[in-house]
C-alpha cells in the first residue's frame, strides 16, 4: 500500500464563505483513493457549537458531496490541537485520477464571528500506477 498526504492550513477571517481547491496527488495517469480527511484546529481557532453562528464545511469531488462537518447545534465543537474526522462516503467519487481531479473544501458561514482556522490533512491510497 502506497499513501499519500496533502496538507492545507487555512486562516479564514469570520463571516467569510471560501472555497478551497486541492489537486490530488500522484503522477500522471495515476488514480488515488481518498482513505480520510481530517482538520486540526489552530490555537486560536475554537469554535463552540451554536445555533445561530456556526460554520460547515463539506469536502467534494466536484458535485458529489464525500463528508462533512458542521458547528450547529447537534454538530462538532472545533477544540483547538484536536482532530475532526469526516466521516467518508461517495463510492467511486472517493476514486481521483492523479493531477487531474480537484479535492474541494467548501466552507459556508452561518451568522457572525465564527472562523475557520487550522489544518486539513487528506490521504490518499495509489490504487493504479
Amino acid at each position: 500500500m502506497f499513501l499519500l498526504s496533502l496538507c492545507l492550513a487555512v486562516q479564514l477571517a469570520a463571516d467569510v464563505n471560501k472555497t478551497l481547491y486541492v489537486m490530488s496527488p500522484g503522477a500522471s495517469g495515476e488514480k488515488v483513493l481518498l482513505k480520510s480527511i481530517v482538520f486540526v484546529p489552530d490555537s486560536d481557532g475554537a469554535v463552540s457549537i451554536s445555533g445561530t453562528n456556526y460554520i460547515t464545511v463539506t469536502a467534494k469531488q466536484g458535485s458529489t458531496s464525500l463528508g462533512s462537518f458542521n458547528t450547529f447545534t447537534g454538530g462538532t465543537a472545533l477544540v483547538a490541537g484536536t482532530a475532526v474526522t469526516f466521516s467518508l462516503s461517495g463510492g467511486v467519487a472517493l476514486e481521483f485520477d492523479a493531477l487531474t481531479d480537484l479535492l474541494t473544501i467548501d466552507s459556508v458561514k452561518t451568522g457572525t464571528g465564527a472562523v475557520l482556522k487550522g489544518t486539513f490533512l487528506a490521504v490518499f491510497e495509489l490504487i493504479h500506477a
